[in-house]
């Protein structure tokens, strides 16, 4: 009976096919840009070191963030297969999205008890929405930026599930710390999720992994200097994070949605609700995780020399953003006259930006690859690219040439 309600229920997870058979269509086996150091380059220092290195490598600084279990999946997949394949990184970094929908939908259904179908066919709709192209496009991107996420998701359901599952909620908080800047503050908000509604050992032992590990994150960490950083200016970062905010509506007119947004997330946020309903507390810390992620990027990078509110690889975000804003909204008027013309209107919007995002991004997936193919080496320093490729060739790794 299970599984006939099940399969009732598949329709939800419609959107992932043509996000899946784009990708089909356009991944390369070719390295593109941060390919090069962090995986070629990895792999080729990997094999020819010895334990001791080895476990360094996977804990090494790379740029401002450390990549420990992308580090992880690209070393199990050399292990396995004594090589390294791009494309099929790729569908591996895009098959987190799954995961992330899985729990989202299992987080939604604990907290609706009717239209919980369409709110999680909206979740999964701006999940594999089109404009993340970059990251369903570029294996490090994807492996990383989809991973910490996945990685939070995960950590947060295990421990919302208790007993047995405690051990791998704990393993995971502790990859999503190490493996991106902002898998810290994933690591905070899961702590703060079971000290409001976990169960006791959830509560200490989340609690004290984000106290032990995050600390353990910035031993040895050197400051990465931007050069092209221009004078913080506060306003800057507000207009840069607003923006972000609204980018998945309108990348012209990304303010205005972004305030709209804002204005509505905090007109349904449920005050009334958030101390006697414990449902609710995984999407308020997925919340959190969510705005913090954002505001840490504004912080950073909107005072930076052609800084983009729209970059391609942090548009999940405001995706999940607007996810907990319509379940917000869903909830707030659940019961009344207002739910159903609530949701019906999320879903027009969504079907109407999904449908726009679609064709911008399948162009960008289909100029990524593009791209892959025509340029020598896809890098910022191609004299530095083609000796990553030569050594990597050297070593049985992988070889660029027969790719092309």
């Amino acid at each position: 009976m299970k599984n006939i309600i099940a399969l009732k229920e598949a329709w939800i997870f419609l959107p992932v096919m043509p996000f899946f058979v784009v990708v089909f269509q356009n991944a390369p086996n070719i390295p593109i840009m941060d390919d090069y150091d962090a995986i070629l380059s990895f792999l080729s220092k990997w094999k020819l070191s010895g334990w001791e290195q080895r476990l360094t490598l996977l804990f090494a600084q790379y740029n401002e963030h450390r990549l420990l279990y992308s580090r992880l999946v690209y070393v199990v997949y050399y292990s396995l297969f004594g090589n390294v394949n791009f494309r099929n990184l790729i569908f591996i970094a895009d098959l987190q999205l799954v995961f992330i929908a899985s729990i989202a939908v299992h987080f939604i259904r604990k907290c609706m008890q009717k239209h919980w179908q369409i709110i999680s066919f909206l979740s999964v709709l701006c999940i594999f929405d089109f404009n993340t192209y970059e990251n369903g496009s570029i294996a490090m991107y994807g492996m990383q930026n989809y991973g910490v996420i996945f990685l939070f998701f995960l950590s947060l359901y295990f421990y919302s599930r208790g007993g047995k599952w405690i051990i791998g909620a704990t393993i995971m908080q502790v990859l999503c710390i190490f493996s991106s800047g902002n898998g810290m503050i994933g690591a905070l908000f899961i702590a703060l999720c079971m000290a409001m509604s976990g169960s006791k050992w959830a509560r200490w032992i989340s609690i004290s992994v984000t106290v032990f590990c995050i600390p353990l994150y910035f031993i040895s960490y050197e400051l990465v200097s931007q050069p092209n950083k221009l004078p913080f200016d506060i306003l800057t970062v507000a207009v840069y994070f607003i923006r972000m905010c609204g980018a998945h509506f309108s990348f012209d007119w990304s303010f205005f949605f972004g305030i709209a947004l804002l204005i509505i997330l905090f007109l349904v946020f449920p005050y009334d609700k958030i101390r006697t309903n414990k449902e609710l507390w995984p999407v308020i810390c997925i919340l959190g995780f969510l705005l913090l992620s954002m505001g840490t990027a504004a912080f950073f990078r909107a005072c930076l020399s052609g800084a983009q509110f729209q970059t391609s690889r942090y548009l999940i975000y405001p995706q999940l953003l607007i996810v907990v804003v319509v379940l917000f909204a869903a909830l707030k008027f659940e019961g009344t006259k207002f739910q159903p013309p609530i949701i019906m209107g999320s879903l027009l919007i969504l079907l109407l930006s999904y449908s726009h995002n679609y064709e911008f991004g399948k162009q960008g997936f289909e100029h990524t690859a593009a791209r892959a193919r025509m340029r020598l080496y896809w890098h910022p320093e191609r004299k530095k690219a083609a000796l990553i490729a030569k050594a990597a060739c050297e070593n049985g790794i992988y070889c660029l040439d027969p790719e092309r």
